[in-house]
């Protein structure tokens, strides 16, 4: 006896992985953004801007990607530059976290 796969769900978990992806980014650019105005440091500021503008690209392509599953019903890979976006996305968070705890330590 087989078990019956509901070929719903992996959408479903694709657009919400999308949306938790979006909001994690959209909290670090936030305090990244604080952290840069705490310290008068423009460099953090302008850091925090650029990842709160990209967070919205990536909430943009999120929603037609997942409009996009939920009407053909199957995944197909994401395009590259989507996937290039959200690993610049990672190094900007990477690189904005490492230079606020250097700036609180001093």
């Amino acid at each position: 006896m087989s078990a019956a796969i509901d070929p719903g769900l992996q959408p479903q978990r694709t657009a919400l992985s999308w949306r938790r992806t979006g909001m994690a980014f959209m909290v670090c650019g936030a305090l990244i953004l604080r952290s840069g105005i705490e310290h008068s440091q423009l460099a953090l500021d302008i850091l925090g801007l650029l990842l709160l503008l990209t967070t919205a690209a990536v909430a943009v392509f999120g929603h037609y990607r997942e409009r996009a599953v939920l009407e053909r019903g199957r995944l197909c890979a994401p395009p590259f530059l989507a996937i290039a976006l959200i690993a610049g996305q990672t190094a900007l968070a990477g690189v904005g976290a490492l230079v606020c705890i250097y700036l609180s330590m001093g």
